[in-house]
């Protein structure tokens, strides 16, 4: 997350953190890959800019090394079919 990275308060949600928290990721990764071989399964939850600058940053240069181990993409993000009914929307 961002917070791991050393964002606070606000700057945890941006752009600049999420990519600074899969750029860790990434390194723990490469770490691992050292040692044995690596499957990874990259599951995509939620819109937004962590889901954007994880594409971005495994897609990128910075990716490249750990690109190779990706074996599935997933995108887990729930979507609602029917269901019960939504809460009425707050007006102001």
């Amino acid at each position: 997350s961002g917070g791991t990275v050393g964002f606070k308060g606000h700057n945890r949600n941006s752009f600049e953190a999420a990519h600074q928290a899969c750029l860790a990721v990434f390194a723990t990764v490469e770490r691992i890959m050292s040692r044995t071989d690596v499957r990874l399964e990259l599951r995509l939850n939620g819109y937004g800019n962590g889901r954007e600058a994880a594409i971005r940053a495994l897609m990128g240069v910075e990716g490249e090394r750990v690109r190779e181990s990706v074996v599935r993409v997933t995108d887990t993000t729930p979507i609602k079919i029917g269901g019960v009914r939504a809460k009425k929307l707050r007006r102001l």
